[in-house]
């Protein structure tokens, strides 16, 4: 019975771990050391890790310990070291000194887990489980004269000998090129990696527990910090534990089971790093908050099935990216797995056919998982009550990836569409949305070994020998894969999906008040470690690579049960290589604000900081102190493995919309004004929107839009990129991604601006859409991608009702109806001496309500001259001609003071000159949509003939005189 409890077990874990997601550094059933190291420096050293997560086996009287390290610089083409660049021995001389390819001698020096310099090994030295330190290798000791030059790609190798004499072998490749730097618009902007594991990834729980979280082992804390460095991500290094110089720059998520305790996971303190005094659970994950800030956050298993996939992997879960939010204890699973069930229901496995009774399993196997509380709904409801924010994880992946459902209650949509803005999808101000959106991007495996193209696995000898660049072991050897953006495309299809459904979003309470609901994308690369390519085996329950599986099924002790190891392999995906860019510098932009000349270079810089908007550009808890992090709360942020991408949209390109300069100009048409900007801001992330008119005109949209792009494929080392940059803007709207367009995208950090066409223009029902432009630069496996959040926008449109064919236009003649595809906000109160006498007291006493008002245009087409008021002004509904009712949507204004002619001879429906016409320019300014949020000023022009002679004054002959324009009804169009 015993035996054949072992096979089943076995057999178990096969089927088990074949469905689970890849994930890595994998842990190994002998001893685990790892060397690693950035795959990118833009500074004058390269950071080597050397990592001993597991120096002892689970059953060994005498654990192992390292004896000596080596690192060397290796070439890849004879596949030898050519020059050693560190040495650490226990019982001979050490080598801290490398020589540069000029023959010069530089120093090599070691850092501890909190930064501070040490020694190397000493001999009464324990180099214990999760021991390690980090070799800053200086860059001038890489190269190859004649063969791989600096600045370039290098290749480093380190190898470490055990006292069992078990031996470690990694090659790593490193493009190395100080100063280079990663592509930013601003100082003040950062590139974040939102998905990364740290060194907390482990646990103390027994093997026979389902419980047991036997994931992959992540990356030291301090190794996270030297890589980020070393790529540019940081502009502060390590030194001697100053931890908290990195809060809010570096993003950690590691998975709350591993912070957890009680049923959940035997959470343990690693033995060495700023951790390893914490008690592995809570406290571990309150000294990441404390010194990392709101991105210290954790990736949270949800309960439930998950996305039900072809695997048939039950109650896997649902993965949660929270970030300033409360710890949430829970299992790795999503809750009360039971592997007699999956054997026999999911997986149509007899336990009959091993000789099992399912009444004996359980002695054998704790085989029953614990409860996961944390369904969707209690999670956003303690973020709710704690503060926070989250991104769904990997959401649209095979295992683990997100069911319908869920999305749709955590976004809002029908029909769990929110009760009032009290629901648990808002935070506690009633103000802010907590599900903010997805990861679409994880990862970039682009470079695979040659045996995962032909659905192979490696040998677990790989896990100790790893070399996918010299083709020593032919199986390992990395092998293009130039289409491997095929995923991430079909993620972004999804993605639009979840986009297209909150362009027309209201609560129950007031089903008629519609806002946009929108919903951002980020990306990381879900590293455990992982710093110059991984090595994956899938994310383990229980077990162990194995060099024998069929150990395992012979009787051998319990505690080295064992996979297959065919089940290991490697891809080029590496921390840092798909980032989140934060658009810091763009947050102070206020609507309608001027970001510089066209065809000029960028960045774009505001002017002039915004004046205070009425509503708050507050969020939740400790992110409004960083604006880098309200940038990616917000969704003022870009994707990229490489280059970066922005734009601005100028909602008219012949109305200067700047509150300070308003304006109009007929005659020219040209980018001015940043009247839409990417992402969100304020109450509901309603900020940043762009009005933009719903008709065209004769054919134009009169919508324009500045681009500005910088950088490339960092992976690939070139001295000249000759690439080209090409643009598309996608429109996510109605049912579909139905409209793009492919501007042209301008030399690199050149603004660059163009025409919209029809794209930006809504249909009939005045739906919203959003725009999002995606960059590729280089083809093949070369090609890289900026990608960023759209820039939502609603459409107006501005009419008279019935129009008067001569000026003037006597008091109550001019009568302008403005209809909006969302709600707006009403106060109407001119003047308002008194305090409180405004509608909404969330307005300081000064704001009068939405104001509308003309001014005459020259000869020219110009604005010229005194702005005149039409300062009787209503608010009604906007009925659509498809149906439905949009509230507080369509204003009406009405001079009450005589308008005088103006200059004839310009015509501004035909934009020319006519000298029998007289134009003006209508302007609609200091809009603020339902929810308070700032918007940009927008406006049209009208003409009519002129009832005065040129010689004579402005009042019209009696006869003339118009007859009063009819009260409109909000009965629409």
């Amino acid at each position: 019975m015993r035996i054949a409890a072992r096979r089943l077990i076995s057999f178990l874990g096969l089927l088990v771990l074949n469905a689970q997601a890849a994930l890595a550094y994998p842990e190994t059933e002998r001893l685990d050391v790892f060397f690693d190291a950035p795959w990118r420096t833009v500074r004058d050293y390269v950071p080597v890790l050397v990592f001993t997560p597991q120096i002892s086996s689970p059953t060994a009287l005498n654990p192992a310990r390292l004896t000596e390290i080596q690192i060397t610089a290796f070439d890849v083409r004879s596949r030898e070291s050519v020059r050693i660049l560190f040495h650490d021995r226990i019982d001979e001389a050490d080598q801290t000194t490398c020589t540069g390819s000029d023959g010069s001698t530089h120093e090599v020096s070691i850092i501890d887990p909190d930064g501070h310099e040490r020694q190397t090994l000493s001999p009464s030295e324990k180099t214990t489980d999760f021991w390690h330190y980090v070799v800053r290798i200086p860059t001038e000791c890489l190269g190859i004269p004649g063969l791989d030059e600096l600045p370039g790609v290098q290749h480093i190798r380190g190898v470490a000998i055990a006292s069992n004499g078990d031996e470690f072998e990694r090659v790593m490749r490193v493009v190395v090129e100080p100063n280079a730097g990663l592509p930013k618009f601003s100082p003040l902007d950062r590139h974040y990696d939102i998905h990364v594991h740290t060194i907390a990834e482990q646990t103390a729980s027994k093997l026979n527990d389902v419980n047991s979280a036997r994931k992959a082992f992540g990356g030291p804390i301090a190794m996270l910090v030297e890589a980020a460095y070393a790529l540019g991500m940081l502009d502060v290094q390590l030194n001697a534990g100053n931890w908290s110089d990195f809060r809010n720059k570096i993003a950690t998520t590691d998975h709350n089971a591993f912070f957890s305790g009680g049923d959940f996971d035997a959470g343990n303190a690693p033995g060495f790093g700023p951790t390893s005094t914490t008690d592995g659970k809570r406290g571990e994950f309150e000294w990441y908050r404390n010194h990392l800030g709101a991105m210290g956050g954790e990736e949270i298993t949800l309960s439930g099935r998950g996305q039900v996939v072809a695997s048939g992997v039950p109650r896997y879960g649902s993965h949660l990216l929270s970030y300033d939010a409360p710890h949430f204890e829970g299992p790795w699973h999503g809750g009360d797995i039971d592997m007699v069930d999956i054997l026999s229901t999911e997986l149509n496995f007899d336990l009959g056919s091993v000789g099992i009774d399912a009444d004996d399993f359980e002695p054998h196997f704790h085989a029953t998982g614990s409860h996961n509380p944390n369904d969707l709904r209690s999670v956003l409801a303690e973020m709710q009550r704690g503060g926070g924010f989250g991104y769904a994880a990997h959401p649209f992946s095979s295992i683990g990836g997100w069911h319908s459902d869920d999305f749709r209650f955590g976004l809002g949509y029908p029909p769990f569409r929110p009760a009032d803005k009290s629901a648990i999808q808002v935070d506690a101000s009633g103000r802010e949305f907590i599900f903010k959106g997805s990861q679409v991007w994880n990862g970039k495996a682009d470079f695979v070994t040659s045996a995962s193209l032909k659905d192979d696995g490696l040998t677990s000898q790989a896990a100790r020998q790893r070399d996918p660049f010299s083709g020593a072991q032919p199986e390992q050897l990395f092998v293009g894969r130039p289409n491997w953006d095929s995923d991430m495309k079909k993620t972004m299809a999804r993605y639009y999906d979840h986009v297209r459904d909150g362009l027309a979003f209201s609560f129950q309470d007031s089903p008629n008040r519609r806002f946009i609901r929108k919903v951002y994308a980020s990306a990381g690369t879900d590293a455990h470690g992982d710093f110059n390519y991984e090595i994956s085996v899938p994310s383990t329950v229980l077990f162990f690579i194995s060099e024998d599986f069929e150990r395992a099924i012979n009787g051998i002790p319990f505690l080295e049960f064992s996979f297959d190891p065919e089940q290991l392999s490697k891809n080029s995906n590496a921390f840092g290589r798909v980032r989140t860019y934060a658009l810091a510098s763009d947050k102070s932009l206020a609507p309608g604000e001027f970001v510089g000349a066209s065809n000029q270079p960028g960045p774009f810089q505001p002017t002039a900081p915004p004046p205070q908007p009425l509503a708050g550009e507050h969020s939740n808890g400790g992110s409004q102190n960083d604006p880098n992090v309200l940038a990616y709360e917000e969704g003022n942020t870009v994707l990229t493995d490489g280059p970066i991408c922005m734009f601005h949209l100028d909602a008219n390109c012949r109305l200067n919309s700047s509150g300070d300069d308003l304006s109009w100009h007929d005659q020219r048409c040209e980018f001015e004004n940043a009247d839409g900007a990417i992402g969100g801001a304020g109450h509901f992330d309603g900020g940043r929107t762009a009005l933009v008119p719903r008709d065209l005109e004769n054919g134009v949209s009169g919508i324009t839009a500045q681009t500005v792009w910088k950088g490339g494929n960092q992976y690939f080392y070139k001295a000249n990129d000759s690439s080209s940059m090409a643009f598309t803007l996608n429109r996510i709207g109605g049912g579909r991604v139905f409209g793009f367009i492919s501007p042209p995208s301008g030399e690199e950090g050149v603004k660059n601006q163009f025409d919209l066409g029809s794209l930006a223009v809504s249909n009939r029902n005045y739906r919203a859409s959003a725009l999002q432009l995606v960059g590729k630069r280089g083809r093949g496996i070369e090609k890289s991608y900026c990608i960023t959040n759209p820039i939502w926008t609603a459409p107006y449109t501005i009419s008279v009702i019935n129009q008067p064919e001569k000026c003037p236009f006597e008091p109550g003649e001019l009568k302008v109806s403005i209809k909006f595809g969302i709600s707006m906000e009403t106060s109407i109160s001119d003047p308002c001496p008194e305090e409180g006498c405004h509608a909404n007291p969330e307005f300081p006493n000064s704001y009068g309500g939405a104001q509308v008002s003309v001014q005459q245009l020259d000869a020219s087409g110009n604005s010229a001259g005194q702005t005149i008021s039409l300062s009787d002004r209503k608010w009604f509904a906007n009925n659509l001609v498809q149906g439905g009712i949009i509230d507080d949507a369509n204003l009406v204004a009405t001079n009450t003071e005589m308008i005088a002619c103006g200059p004839r001879g310009w015509d501004s429906e035909k934009r020319k000159r006519d000298s029998g016409k007289v134009s003006y320019a209508i302007y609609v300014t200091d809009l603020y949509d339902t929810n308070l949020n700032r918007l940009n000023n927008i406006g049209d022009t009208i003409s009519v003939r002129s009832n005065m002679p040129s010689s004579q004054g402005q009042r019209p002959d009696a006869q003339d005189t118009p007859t009063e324009a009819q009260q409109p009804t909000p009965s629409g169009d």
